[in-house]
């Protein structure tokens, strides 16, 4: 492959010819975890705070839980920390204080040729090639040889600087937009807690509400699986809609990664559900809703809820929603639990005029569109960060 000019080819890609390629141990200090004796752990806060690994971990620095009158290896604030044993190898943070760490953590701390954040996006950015070089039967294992061996290209801390400055600011766009969703959520639970019960009326609507059944003001059935070699992917006509479809795509099904073909449905189990039936998982996770948007079927571990001309579907579905954990105390006990066609038959659904509920579902349906637009964001974002982690961390893009 041609290199272009200023540009040169090395063992870990092709990056300017300024740029070295550097052991992480020449540009960093390791330290590696031990943990203290387990008589010294408490949480009266005495002694330093103590990392073991994931548990204090978040998605940006940990949290203090427990602490040791013992500390062994230390870490300092800003040092970057990273899991190095289980099912959560390769799992980082930074530090926000001085910490005892444990054997399944280990501190990574810049010296004077290098910038701790540059390091941390090269390690994230390099986390699936280190995770390859782990070893341990049952869970990966970062050991000191491989985390002092990494080789990362380096160019002069000031562009170090000025790329982890660039990245940080994406991180915290990111992060802004994470709290965003976090506070629409919220606001959102808010109103159905007020909206759904009557508290609060909206502008215009007046009159008395009444409880009545579900079974009472819907028709429902369950659906069926068909031979198995009857299931098609993307070649059918007919959605076949499992539990996996619905948390895979949330309030609205109309598309589903296996199909039923026409001669399948035949003869079998299935049985279709028309476009606006509520979706709802009676095993499995249990209280997982959805609402079809086409003529569907579905597996026999979901109940189709079609509700007659006295309530909103989509009110309905937000009440379900709503009451999910007041639902799930209806389980049978078993060897799964479960919740029987009759159980949800028997809930008892608030209910006001049509008009009433039609406005409380567009104003909850607004809220989702809210929320549905940031998440798209974010992810948007999130992309935009992968795209520039690998232009600016191999020096295609300079930040000079």
């Amino acid at each position: 492959m041609e290199v272009k000019p200023g540009y040169k080819q090395t063992e870990v890609g092709v990056i300017p010819e300024d740029w070295e390629i550097q052991k992480l141990d020449v540009i960093a200090e390791i330290i590696m975890g031990q943990s203290p004796r387990g008589s010294s752990y408490n949480k009266k806060q005495q002694g330093l705070p103590l990392i073991n690994g994931p548990t204090e971990f978040t998605n940006k620095t940990p949290i203090k839980i427990q602490w040791t009158t013992e500390p062994t290896k230390t870490c300092k604030k800003d040092d970057l920390l990273i899991c190095v044993r289980g099912s959560s190898t390769g799992r980082m943070n930074i530090s926000n204080d001085e910490y005892c760490i444990g054997r399944g953590v280990s501190a990574i701390r810049s010296n004077s040729n290098s910038n701790t954040k540059y390091i941390t996006y090269q390690l994230e950015s390099a986390i699936r090639d280190l995770l390859s070089l782990t070893t341990g039967s049952t869970f990966p294992n970062l050991n000191s040889d491989t985390i002092r061996s990494l080789k990362i290209p380096v160019p002069r801390v000031k562009e170090q600087t000025a790329i982890a400055t660039a990245l940080s600011d994406v991180d915290a766009l990111i992060s802004g937009l994470d709290r965003l969703i976090e506070k629409k959520r919220a606001i959102k639970q808010a109103a159905m807690q007020e909206l759904l019960t009557g508290k609060r009326r909206l502008p215009g609507f007046k009159g008395s509400w009444n409880y009545k059944k579900l079974g009472d003001i819907s028709v429902s059935y369950s659906g069926g699986t068909p031979n198995t070699n009857k299931i098609e992917y993307f070649g059918g006509k007919i959605p076949w809609v499992s539990i996996s479809d619905m948390t895979r795509c949330g309030k609205f099904i109309s598309q589903t990664e296996r199909t039923l073909s026409v001669q399948g449905f035949d003869n079998c189990a299935a049985k279709l559900f028309p476009p606006f039936t509520i979706l709802y998982a009676m095993y499995a996770s249990i209280g997982e809703c959805s609402i079809s948007e086409v003529e569907l079927c579905s597996s026999q571990a979901i109940l189709g809820i079609i509700p007659n001309k006295s309530i909103n579907c989509e009110y309905l579905y937000y009440y379900l929603v709503f009451k999910k954990n007041d639902i799930l105390e209806m389980r049978q006990q078993g060897t799964q639990k479960n919740l029987n066609a009759m159980l949800v038959r028997s809930i008892d659904i608030p209910i006001s005029s049509l008009p009433e509920q039609t406005a409380i579902a567009t104003v909850l349906s607004d809220m989702d569109a809210e929320i549905s637009a940031l998440e798209t964001r974010r992810a948007k974002t999130i992309s935009l960060k992968q795209g520039m982690m690998q232009e600016l961390l191999t020096g295609r893009v300079r930040l000079v």
